[in-house]
């Protein structure tokens, strides 16, 4: 599990040192032919893989970025990357920095055997102190 962890983890600070550098096609390379992102907000909103690599060149650039805890776990041929991050995005002229939450889904390639990150889900985290305490005292296992 740990050799995973840290192949993922790595493959994740690629991903957003492509997308921190603009360099589209370094992310092309790192992201699946069908890979989604669907970006959290009170509208959901989508974008494929030409959109996104087009998109980080500017109109939706990251000035910065810091993951926080980090959970991956592997299903198969597929493994699933979890972390809270503190993002600087821009949105064009809109500044959205702060913290937020991101899952990936990573699959090896059939044919080159690599890892290609497959989708991804990206939302702002919940601030409010009272929730985590809340769901903690959801869990069975305490």
């Amino acid at each position: 599990m740990s050799d995973i962890s840290a192949t993922i983890e790595a493959l994740e600070n690629q991903m957003m040192r492509a997308w921190m550098n603009r360099q589209a096609a370094e992310l092309r390379k790192l992201l699946s032919r069908d890979f989604l992102m669907i970006v959290g907000s009170d509208r959901p909103q989508l974008l494929d893989r030409p959109s996104f690599a087009e998109a980080s060149k500017g109109a939706f650039a990251c000035t910065g970025f810091r993951f926080r805890e980090v959970f991956v776990r592997q299903h198969g041929k597929c493994a699933w990357f979890a972390a809270g991050v503190d993002l600087d995005l821009k949105l064009g002229r809109l500044e959205w920095s702060g913290p937020f939450w991101v899952t990936d889904l990573w699959c090896k390639s059939a044919i080159r055997r690599r890892w290609m990150l497959e989708e991804r889900s990206l939302s702002r985290m919940e601030t409010n102190a009272e929730v985590p305490p809340a769901i903690r005292d959801l869990q069975l296992w305490k």
